[in-house]
């Protein structure tokens, strides 16, 4: 599929011509090779809508599209720029990709005004919202608790210095970012996570991993292999001792800690 990057325009109905959904300028009719049908599917996220398109006399790559048809797609009403593909085989136009992240912590209208509402985390999601726009994408932060089984889920976007809630539809990709293993492990998020994957939303860091695990599979690459330090299981004292009379120092690390804690030198 070929990627293309757009400028996208949202315009009140009344201002495409009868009959037409979305405008398409030439550039980008010839860049995706579209046929004379003038009928394709507009998707953006999991959401999508049989459009009719008409081409328009701009020079560049460009997306003038209706009102109502922005509306069904949950799309921002504004002029932005953006990524998108055609894919001939199903006569579909990808908005995006969405992305999301998937957040354990709760946010409340009353925690928009903390300078941190998101916690330890909250820099880390204003990176990825404004990464996202910089690849010329969207992305937006979910919380396990907003994330219903539905075809729409409330998400926020970071804009203007602030936190603001808006609907998306659900999107291409989800990044996991459950900083809890108790609560991963409920069956209530263990559902919420079978039905994004039965919506084929692609689904990133969908379990934790232990250290050992990582250490393993890390051990399998022979370009990375050999820049591991020596690593083993501590079983009893006898192990500690062995390692000591190899090294000058070492390192204790629980398997399952996380961020630092726990660790003895």
């Amino acid at each position: 599929m070929n990627y293309q990057h757009v400028k996208l325009q949202v315009e009140s109905d009344e201002f495409l011509p009868k009959g037409t959904d979305i405008l398409l300028s030439i550039p980008l009719i010839t860049a995706f090779s579209l046929t004379s049908e003038r009928r394709i599917r507009l998707s953006f996220g999991k959401a999508s809508y049989l459009v009719r398109f008409q081409p328009t006399s701009q020079t560049f790559p460009y997306i003038r599209i209706k009102e109502s048809v922005a509306q069904e797609l949950l799309l921002p009403d504004s002029f932005f720029e953006i990524c998108c593909q055609y894919n001939s085989a199903e006569k579909t136009l990808t908005i995006g990709p969405l992305l999301a992240i998937l957040s354990s912590s709760d946010i409340e209208s009353k925690d928009l005004n903390k300078e941190k509402p998101f916690g330890e985390l909250n820099s880390y999601f204003q990176e990825f919202v404004q990464a996202a726009k910089e690849k010329h994408s969207i992305g937006y932060v979910v919380t396990l608790n907003e994330l219903k089984q539905e075809e729409t889920v409330k998400g926020w976007i970071y804009q203007n210095g602030n936190w603001i809630s808006k609907t998306f539809p659900l999107p291409d990709i989800m990044y996991n970012r459950i900083s809890s293993r108790k609560i991963e492990r409920k069956e209530e998020t263990k559902n919420k996570i079978n039905y994004l994957k039965n919506k084929d939303v692609s689904f990133f860091n969908d379990k934790f991993l232990d250290k050992w695990s990582i250490h393993e599979g890390l051990m399998q690459d022979p370009e990375i292999s050999p820049l591991l330090p020596h690593t083993a299981k501590y079983y009893n004292q006898d192990s500690l001792r062995f390692f000591l009379q190899k090294h000058s120092y070492i390192y204790l690390k629980p398997i399952h800690g996380s961020m630092g804690s726990g660790i003895v030198r």
